[in-house]
This record gives C-alpha cells, structure tokens and sequence, in this order.
C-alpha cells in the first residue's frame, strides 16, 4: 500500500533477471502491479527489526512490554511438543 492509501499487486523477483521479465510483463498485461525484489524485503526486514531492538534497550517500559506481549505468545506455542516431534495422539 502506498503512502496515499493506493494498494497494487506485488510481483516477487526472486533473481536479479527474473525483475526485468516481471516488469515487462506488467507492462504488456496492463496490470497495476509493483515488482518486489525479495532481497530487498528481506534486507528492509532485517533493518527494521535492528533498528527495533536498538531503541528497546533504551526504552526500558516499551522493552518489558513487548517482553510481556511476546511470551504471551510463546505461551500459544507448543514448543516442548514440536521439540519431541509431534503430541502423543499424532495431532500435531
């Protein structure tokens, strides 16, 4: 989505060739469509959360927070049973 509010169709360039046939494509089909580079989302990823974690060690009520909200969340997780491969009764 855009910064107005306008929403396009992404188009995942897995390699650096395959950009230019997605866009060409666009082009020719007339969609209203954005090519996305997947290392470039992974690498803005990345960046963000950086820059997340740099200001949760000097926001200490913000830190404890999303502490909080993330082990609420673990806490939906099975992880002890994933970690043994599976529940008893083979459901997960």
């Amino acid at each position: 989505m855009s910064r107005e509010g306008k929403a396009s169709e992404l188009w995942y360039a897995t390699a650096l060739k395959s950009g230019p046939i997605r866009e060409d494509l666009i082009r020719r089909k007339g969609v209203d469509a954005k090519v996305v580079y997947v290392t470039d989302l992974v690498a803005a990823f990345a960046d963000g959360a950086m820059k997340f974690a740099d200001e949760l060690t000097v926001q200490e009520a913000r830190r404890l927070e999303v502490t909080q909200r993330i082990n609420r969340w673990l806490g939906f997780v099975p992880t002890g049973v994933a970690a043994q491969g599976g529940s008893p009764d083979g459901n997960i």
